[in-house]
């Protein structure tokens, strides 16, 4: 996705990955967060997920919190994983059609070690549609 989100947009997300990532100040962690969520939730792809399944930009947060503490809080290949990770839609439709189990420990630890992966092996995005189980018909028909 972030191909998708443009330069500028892309440039942003790096920037505040970082500080996401190293900020000493919660406050400015916050923040940076907050501008992600943002340009994810402003963009076409990201809005008609979070349109489809009913939620809103808060989600998008949410999603940021499961992968962080599901253990994709790390750095690979210039990527800070969590924060990459919700900007791609795909990986929004997966945790927003699963919200059911969210409290499992292990469902959460299975759901971040795929975007680890994804990130680690520069797989397309075909990885994730079968790692995340998600229906290539079903993306399409609101894709």
């Amino acid at each position: 996705m972030m191909k998708r989100l443009g330069v500028f947009k892309n440039f942003l997300l790096k920037s505040h990955a970082r500080t996401l990532a190293y900020a000493a100040d919660p406050a400015e962690a916050a923040r940076a967060l907050s501008d992600i969520i943002d340009v994810v939730a402003a963009d076409r792809e990201g809005a008609r997920v979070l349109k489809r399944f009913n939620a809103g930009p808060e989600a998008i947060g949410a999603l940021y919190a499961f992968l962080v503490d599901g253990g994709a809080d790390r750095w690979i290949h210039g990527n800070y994983v969590a924060a990459h990770s919700i900007t791609n839609p795909i990986i929004l439709h997966a945790y927003l059609r699963d919200r059911h189990r969210h409290g499992e420990t292990n469902f959460k630890k299975a759901f971040a070690d795929s975007c680890i992966r994804y990130i680690e092996g520069g797989y397309t995005e075909s990885f994730l549609f079968s790692q995340l189980a998600i229906e290539t018909e079903e993306w399409r028909k609101y894709g």
